[in-house]
Formats: structure tokens, sequence, C-alpha cells
């Protein structure tokens, strides 16, 4: 959320904003400022909360049967979804990969697209209207953190996947340097076989 509502500041930045606005940070802040730092947090959080509610409330779409709608409104939205949805299939079917950045010196991770793949994001995007559907129970109540979580890898999708290579990367190097350190010095077998 904060990286959205300020697109300029870096991922560091943000974080230092985040830990002194709301008073984060093992011993850095007395008990009393890292309650009200927590107090700040969870206000912040039911306004996002809101301000999520009021966009999907802004996009539902309207009731079929809404009487301040005329036939020719009904048809002209029907002509507009047909065609959104046309586009879609037609860029779905376009896309061969994704392709995700994995450093700053240009490595690039590509991921294709299986048919199945396609097939599973046309039906989402075919079915828009329940969209919010998976994240509400029978009885209307919201599953924030899976909404929160999902919208995180999907906005998020470029920076969680360069800090999972860079990680394993880090691991890899890791490794290496372990056994460079304790190298075993038994001999290798060779087999006798010609």
């Amino acid at each position: 959320y904060l990286s959205l509502e300020n697109p300029d500041l870096t991922d560091k930045e943000i974080d230092l904003f985040f830990n002194d606005t709301y008073k984060q940070g093992e011993g850095k802040f007395s008990s009393e400022q890292t309650e009200l730092g927590k107090i700040h947090l969870k206000r912040d959080v039911a306004k996002a909360r809101q301000e999520l509610k009021d966009l999907q409330e802004e996009y539902w779409a309207p009731a079929e049967n809404n009487e301040n709608y005329t036939e020719e409104d009904r048809i002209q939205a029907q002509e507009a979804r047909d065609d959104f949805l046309d586009d879609m299939d037609e860029e779905l079917d376009d896309m061969e990969s994704l392709q995700f950045q994995m450093n700053d010196s240009g490595e690039v991770f590509e991921y294709k697209l299986t048919e199945d793949d396609k097939a599973m994001v046309g039906d989402a995007l075919s079915n828009l209207d329940d969209f919010f559907e998976p994240y509400q129970d029978d009885y209307g109540n919201w599953d924030t953190e899976k909404l929160a979580l999902d919208m995180i890898a999907m906005k998020l999708q470029d920076k969680i996947v360069r800090s999972v290579a860079n990680q394993y990367r880090s691991q890899g190097a890791e490794s290496v340097l372990r056994d460079i350190k304790n190298p075993s010095y038994e001999p290798n077998q060779v087999s006798q076989e010609r």
C-alpha cells in the first residue's frame, strides 16, 4: 500500500518511512512509542481497507434488472463487455511467456505459458464480475488477508521474483564457499571398466 501511495520512493525509503512512522525496530523505540506506532498502523490499515472497499464498489457491475438503464444501455454495455473479452482473448493468444528481470545487470527469467495457464487466466477474465468472490464466504465476510496477499503477489511480482532469485543465488554461493573452505580429501572412485 505504501508503495502504491508513494511510487517515487525506493524500497529502502519505504522501509525507513514505515519503521519510523510506525515505530518498528527492535530496541530503537520505547515500549510506549511502539504501542503508539501499532495504533497508528492499525488506523492506517483500516483506512487502506476502506479505500480498497470503495474501489471495489466503484467497479462492481451494475445490477442487470436496474430500472435506470434502458435496453439500449444494456445492449451497449454487453457489446462493450464482448469487445473487452475479445480483446483479452486475443491478447492472451498472442502471449507466449512472461519475463521477469532477475537483477540490475539485465538477467531475465522467462516463464513459458502453457495452454492450461492461458485457459485458467481466460476463464478468470471472462468472469470478472466474480473477481472478489474467492475473498468472501457465504455470509459476506471478507478474507482480507487472502485478498491482501494476492494483491501483494500481483502488484509486487517482479520484486518477489528478483528477491527469490537473489536469495537462491546467495545460498548457492554460500554452498560453493563452504565446500571450498571444507574440502573433502577422499579420492574419487574411478571405475575400472573399459
